[in-house]
């Protein structure tokens, strides 16, 4: 949420002619919250570019801007990276002035300077092919659709001869726009948790907003039989987003049950035990369990994790 606030503030400060006492209140605002939101999680660093350079994208590919001086859009593009730059440098003040550093837990997971670059660079680029290629459960080939048919407007933009600057700086934002959700993977070298990853869904997200957008023309039947393929591919994948969605919350549910009969076990084997219920003690759990599940749950990163594995490791 604020990251989205703070993003549509940004795009106002674009779009809008308003009182300096207003923009400059607009400003300080949008600063404000992107720097809260930075010091929440840092994941929020790439979703705030990515958000950044829809919005810019919304802007360069509006026809009414397509005879603008091209100085204004490189003061935009100045604009949106002094922004994010003063946040960025106001929040790592306040985390090392107040808090003393990122701590070991950041710092601990980046591997550059850790392990050979080669392992890093092969380690990345397993990882970026997996989520274009849509493999495993959360991942699926929607950000290869949308850089295909960003790809096809591109090209479509070229043949209606635009001037030659826009053309580069159209094609280096769409670039830039599908290297934002891999930042932290390059920032880290190597994968990020999965939960530090929407980064990914926002953009597939606002592809598949775009290439509508584009597509409104009813005047040429081939535009609207792409227009209705794209909204059936969407239908398809929310559908398959929202049952693996399901089955990651029952698959929570099970083990959740699956532990609270173990600790009731746990209790019961107490309760047999000459202790002083007054007391507290603790229980030494030694080695692991794993929760047992019926096919229907899906058994990743932390779903289907049982409290008693947690962290667990032989050695």
């Amino acid at each position: 949420i604020l990251v989205t606030l703070s993003l549509f503030l940004v795009y106002d400060l674009i779009l809008e002619k308003r009182s300096l006492l207003i923009k400059g209140f607009e400003l300080i605002l949008s600063l404000g919250l992107l720097v809260w939101s930075m010091g929440i999680y840092q994941v929020f660093y790439s979703f705030y570019i990515s958000g950044c350079i829809c919005c810019y994208i919304l802007y360069l590919c509006n026809d009414e801007r397509r005879n603008e001086k091209f100085i204004k859009q490189i003061k935009i593009i100045v604009f949106l990276i002094t922004h994010f730059v003063v946040a960025f440098i106001v929040n790592q003040l306040i985390v090392n002035v107040i808090f003393g550093g990122m701590g070991s837990y950041l710092s601990n997971r980046i591997m550059w300077g850790t392990v050979p670059n080669d392992v890093i660079f092969e380690e990345l680029n397993k990882s970026i092919l997996s989520i274009i290629k849509g493999e495993g459960y959360i991942y699926n080939q929607l950000l290869l659709v949308c850089m295909l048919g960003f790809l096809a407007y591109y090209i479509y933009r070229c043949i209606k001869k635009d001037k030659v600057e826009i053309k580069i700086l159209l094609i280096l934002v769409m670039i830039v726009l599908f290297l934002s959700p891999f930042l932290l993977h390059f920032y880290m070298g190597g994968t990020p948790p999965m939960r530090g990853q929407f980064s990914i869904q926002l953009v597939a997200a606002f592809g598949m907003m775009f290439l509508l957008k584009i597509l409104e023309n009813n005047k040429y039947k081939l535009l609207v039989v792409m227009k209705i393929g794209v909204i059936l591919l969407g239908l398809v994948y929310l559908h398959k987003q929202m049952s693996i969605t399901s089955r990651l919350f029952y698959t929570d549910d099970i083990c959740n049950q699956q532990d609270l009969g173990v600790a009731q076990q746990i209790k019961a084997d107490m309760q047999k035990l000459d202790i002083d219920n007054t007391v507290i003690n603790n229980v030494v759990i030694v080695g692991s369990w794993q929760a047992p599940l019926n096919n229907a749950c899906l058994s990743f990163d932390m779903y289907g994790i049982s409290n008693y594995r947690w962290d667990y490791s032989a050695a």
